[in-house]
């Protein structure tokens, strides 16, 4: 009869132990996403569109490069 308390004491307290940990979580991925806001105070010092539509093309230019095989045997 007595282990029946010490169980529902022991389930009781694990369900405490959780709700606290998801709590805590929580707080501390709201004060993460306070800190790094998505939009910047610098998004004004940022790149124009045509100079990243370069960076882009020359991104995929490398990439494509990159992914190109050769299969000629001789030169």
């Amino acid at each position: 009869m007595e282990y029946r308390y010490l169980k529902d004491f022991v389930i009781i307290l694990s369900v405490i132990i959780l709700i606290s940990f998801a709590f805590s979580s929580f707080y501390m991925y709201q004060r993460e996403v306070k800190k790094n806001p998505v939009e910047s105070v610098y998004a004004n010092m940022a790149l124009d569109d045509q100079l990243m539509s370069k960076i882009h093309d020359i991104e995929n230019s490398i990439s494509d490069r990159k992914n190109f095989v050769f299969n000629v045997e001789k030169d």
